[in-house]
């Protein structure tokens, strides 16, 4: 009986840290538990920021891509404007040779000469 005793005194202060440390091993599980879930929550916030910013820049791209598109489209616009000017001031300076020549010639009178010049020059793009 009293060995039975000693036994048992003996085995309390084990019995008393293998609960203890149960209880901080759970209290730790618990607790690795909760970062483990913190974590993800990160990973989960900065996946969705990162979405964000690229989804952002992938606007961006678009909006420049397209201000340029417009921008070259006006560019050409432009130049054919500016080309059709062009040839058609080429064709009245040619319009002028052609009644100088006539003139010089001999078969347009002074007054005609001037009548076509007029009617060339209003004809002549700004």
């Amino acid at each position: 009986e009293a060995a039975e005793r000693e036994a048992k005194e003996k085995a309390k202060p084990e019995a008393e840290e293998a609960k203890e440390k149960a209880r901080l091993e759970a209290e730790l599980a618990k607790k690795a538990k909760e970062i483990e879930r913190l974590t993800n929550l990160e990973v989960e916030r900065e996946a969705k920021e990162k979405a964000k910013r690229e989804a952002e820049e992938t606007r961006k791209a678009r909006e420049t891509e397209e201000l340029a598109r417009k921008q070259a489209k006006e560019a050409e616009k432009r130049v054919r404007q500016e080309a059709e000017k062009e040839k058609q001031i080429i064709d009245s300076l040619k319009q002028i040779q052609n009644v100088s020549k006539e003139l010089k010639d001999g078969k347009l009178s002074t007054k005609d000469a001037i009548e076509k010049l007029k009617d060339i020059s209003d004809k002549i793009p700004e």
